[in-house]
C-alpha cells in the first residue's frame, strides 16, 4: 500500500457541473477536491490525489476541452502519471518486504550426502563425518549437546504453518499445529509427528535427571522432554532451534 499526494491546478470560466468534473481532469480517480472562485470570471480547480491502494493502478485518460473549460497543464499530466507509478514501484516493493517479515527463515544448507526428507533408515556416521559437514553450531548442538540460549531461538517465537525437520539428517519431527507458546524461550511441542521421529534417553548431565530429545533417524540431538506440556499429552518437547528446519505448508 502506498500513498501520494498531487494537486492539479485548472482555470475555468465557470463552476463545471458535476458531468464535466470526470473530464476536466487528467486523472479521473479523485480522493477529494476543493473548488475557489477567485472572481467571477475565473477561477482555479484543484484535485488532490491520494493513491491508497495498489495494485490496481489508476486508470488515466487524455482530458478534452469542453464547454468553457481549458485543458490540463502539461507538467500536471506528466506527474499525474509519473507520481502513481512511483508509489506503484513503491508498494510492491513494500508488500515483498512485509511478505518477508512474515516468512519463515532461510533452511540451513550444507553439503551433507545423509540428508533426506524421505528416507527414515537410522544413521551411522562417526562425529568426525559430522563434524565434516555441519555447521559448526549444528555440530555443537546435534552432536556435543549444547544449548543455544533461551530467546535467541529463530523459532522459539515462530508461527509459521509447516513441517519442522531434523537440520543435521531431514528426517521429518514436529507439524506446526503441535507447537504451542512456552514462557520457556525455546520452541515447544506437545506431540511428535510420528512415533519414532524423536526418540529418548535418560540424561544425568548438570547433576540433575532429565530425559534427551534425539533425533529418531540421526540420533542428533534436539532438547529434552517435560511433562509440564499441554493437553491432549501432557509432554512438552523443548528443543533447540540450530537443531530444526522448517518448511512451510505451501511448499
Amino acid at each position: 500500500m502506498g500513498i501520494c499526494f498531487f494537486s492539479e491546478k485548472e482555470k475555468v470560466w465557470k463552476k463545471p457541473k458535476n458531468g464535466e468534473i470526470d473530464k476536466l481532469f487528467f486523472n479521473k480517480h479523485l480522493q477529494s477536491i476543493n473548488y475557489n472562485l477567485k472572481n467571477k470570471k475565473s477561477g482555479a480547480f484543484r484535485q488532490i490525489l491520494a493513491l491508497k491502494t495498489i495494485p490496481p493502478l489508476p486508470l488515466f485518460r487524455h482530458c478534452s476541452s469542453i464547454h468553457n473549460l481549458l485543458p490540463s497543464n502539461p507538467m500536471h499530466r506528466f506527474l499525474s502519471v509519473l507520481l502513481p507509478l512511483a508509489v506503484f514501484l513503491i508498494g510492491c516493493r513494500g508488500n515483498a518486504l512485509r511478505q518477508s517479515a512474515g516468512k519463515e527463515p532461510d533452511p540451513i544448507f550444507t553439503d551433507n550426502p545423509y540428508y533426506s526428507r524421505i528416507d527414515t533408515t537410522p544413521l551411522r556416521v562417526t562425529d568426525a563425518e559430522w563434524k565434516r559437514i555441519l555447521p559448526p553450531d549444528l555440530y555443537a548442538v546435534s552432536r556435543e549437546k549444547a544449548t543455544e540460549r533461551a530467546f535467541t531461538g529463530r523459532y522459539w517465537d515462530f508461527t509459521g504453518k509447516g513441517t519442522y525437520y531434523c537440520a543435521a539428517c531431514g528426517n521429518a519431527l514436529f507439524r506446526s499445529d503441535a507447537k504451542f507458546a512456552s514462557s520457556c524461550g525455546w520452541p515447544s511441542f506437545f506431540e511428535q509427528l510420528r512415533p519414532r521421529s524423536v526418540v529418548f534417553q535418560d540424561d544425568h548431565s548438570h547433576g540433575m535427571h532429565r530425559i534427551e530429545a534425539l533425533c529418531g533417524r540421526c540420533g542428533g540431538h534436539l532438547g529434552h522432554l517435560f511433562d509440564d506440556g499441554p493437553p491432549p499429552t501432557g509432554k512438552r518437547y523443548c528443543m533447540n532451534s540450530i537443531a530444526l528446519e522448517f518448511e512451510s505448508m505451501g511448499k
